[in-house]
C-alpha cells in the first residue's frame, strides 16, 4: 500500500512538473519590447554631415552595422528583445581615417525602445609630449652633457 502511495506521488509530481513548464512556454512574458531603435546623425569635422560613414552599433554584446545615408543619418533595429530599456548602447563612426564614439542608454518608448546617439567624428593626432624621438635626444643629450662635464673636471 505505502509503495502505492508513493508510486502514484511520484507520477504526480512528475505531471505537475511537465505541466507547469509547458505553461511557462505557452505563457511566457515576453520583453519589454520587441525592437530596440538607435538613430542619430554623424557630423564631419567641419560641421555638416558626414555621408557613407561607417557605423558599429553595440548593445548588450550584440552589434549591428550601417552606414549613413546622405544627410548623414544612420539607423538600427535590434529585435527580439535584443537591446532592452536601461542598456548601454555604445556607436562608432569611422571615414577616411576619422573615428568617433559617444554612449548612450536605451529607453523605453511604449511598445519599442528608442536612444537618438549623434556622434562627430574626428581626427585627434596622437602625439604624446614626449615622443620617442624627442625622449630619446633629451636622453643622448643629457649623456653628453655629463660626459663634458666629467671630461673638465
Amino acid at each position: 500500500m505505502k509503495r502505492i502511495n508513493v508510486l502514484f506521488l511520484g507520477i504526480i509530481l512528475a505531471i505537475a512538473a511537465v505541466f507547469t513548464a509547458s505553461m511557462r512556454t505557452a505563457f511566457a512574458v515576453p520583453p519589454l519590447f520587441q525592437v530596440g531603435v538607435v538613430a542619430g546623425v554623424v557630423s564631419a569635422p567641419g560641421g555638416g554631415p558626414s555621408v557613407g560613414a561607417n557605423i558599429s552599433v553595440l548593445c548588450n554584446g550584440n552589434t549591428l552595422n550601417t552606414t549613413t545615408d546622405g544627410s548623414g543619418l544612420y539607423e538600427v533595429s535590434f529585435t527580439g528583445g535584443v537591446c532592452e530599456a536601461g542598456q548601454n548602447v555604445t556607436v562608432t563612426a569611422s571615414k577616411g581615417g576619422l573615428t568617433g564614439i559617444k554612449n548612450g542608454t536605451m529607453q523605453a518608448n511604449g511598445q519599442a525602445g528608442y536612444v537618438k546617439i549623434d556622434v562627430a567624428i574626428v581626427n585627434i593626432p596622437l602625439v604624446p609630449e614626449f615622443g620617442l624621438i624627442t625622449g630619446a635626444m633629451t636622453f643622448l643629450a643629457s649623456g653628453g652633457v655629463l660626459f663634458l662635464i666629467k671630461k673638465r673636471a
